[in-house]
């Protein structure tokens, strides 16, 4: 689970899943084919905490187990689901550096395939970036991460105007709602 939601039927499913399900359609339970009262979804926080903490510790695992692992170990970690952009408590480094800094270009090579934050910061503030041009320059791995850098920063850049606009209809929302509440109030206190 990413995102657990619990479903009118009081079972919990992926959020992207049943609203697919919705979507397309479908108003009985995929679990008991009982018809819903309705397509609310309430977050389910305990499962989600459970979820994040299970991916932490199995992230916290992969770090520490990063510099002698075989590329099917590091596969059995993601598909796990272990967290891949944890970072480690003795500089901030992230996954990816850790295997960029103990120079394991054939993890690195496949690691990059499951999208890891090229991006962020260690606590000394070098990226994964800085740190492949100061370790193995000649690998092309820097190459490789400045090309992913771009790609994450126009899709960050992307999802902040989604975010923005989504915020912008709520206020607008919001604001339609307390002109039509306030002029219900206007209307029954001048009828009044």
């Amino acid at each position: 689970f990413v995102n657990p939601v619990i479903a009118d039927d009081g079972h919990t499913y992926e959020r992207s899943a049943i609203k697919r399900w919705f979507s397309s359609g479908k108003l009985k339970s995929p679990l008991t084919n009982e018809y819903l009262k309705s397509d609310k979804l309430t977050p389910n926080k305990t499962l989600l905490n459970l979820v994040n903490s299970y991916r932490y510790n199995l992230g916290k695992e992969f770090i520490n187990n990063c510099p002698e692992m075989s590329v099917e170990d590091m596969n059995l970690y993601v598909e796990n689901g272990a967290d891949i952009n944890i970072k480690s408590s003795i500089n901030g480094d992230s996954i990816l550096m850790v295997m960029i800094r103990n120079n394991r270009v054939d993890l690195v090579r496949k690691f990059l395939k499951f999208d890891p934050d090229v991006l962020c910061k260690n606590d000394l503030g070098d990226t994964a970036v800085t740190i492949a041009q100061s370790v193995n320059p000649s690998s092309g791995i820097a190459d490789k991460l400045l090309d992913i850098a771009s790609h994450q920063k126009s899709q960050s850049s992307k999802k902040s105007k989604e975010r923005e606009n989504e915020r912008q209809q709520f206020r607008e929302q919001q604001e339609t709602r307390r002109r039509e509440q306030g002029g219900g109030l206007h209307q029954n206190n001048n009828g009044g």
